[in-house]
């Protein structure tokens, strides 16, 4: 348990760091594991693109939590105005456009 907690106190002190020099969580890179989180997600709302699910709505915006305000590009953006429009064809190119930015 100290070892936990010591873990846990690294970890907070680590972040207070770079929120101190101005660099606030969400503008952090993504890790390994929101990346390959995010591979998954993109792949799910690929699917949900090509069934013309209005699921995905719900699923982009899970998405954009999981992004953060700094990695959400203009292509993610139209991507969910053409998904919200109910224009999947277009929606699917932005996808991929997003996902190619993001390094997915």
């Amino acid at each position: 348990m100290a070892a936990l907690d010591d873990f846990i106190k690294n970890e907070a002190a680590k972040r207070s760091e770079a929120t101190a020099g101005g660099e606030s969580p969400e503008d952090q890179p993504l890790t390994a594991l929101a990346t390959a989180r995010l591979k998954k997600l993109f792949q799910e709302l690929s699917e949900f693109i090509d069934k013309r699910d209005s699921d995905a709505i719900k699923l982009v915006s899970d998405i954009k939590t999981l992004l953060g305000p700094s990695n959400i590009s203009d292509n993610f953006l139209k991507m969910e105005s053409y998904i919200n429009s109910f224009k999947f064809e277009q929606a699917k190119e932005a996808l991929w456009q997003a996902a190619r930015e993001l390094g997915l």
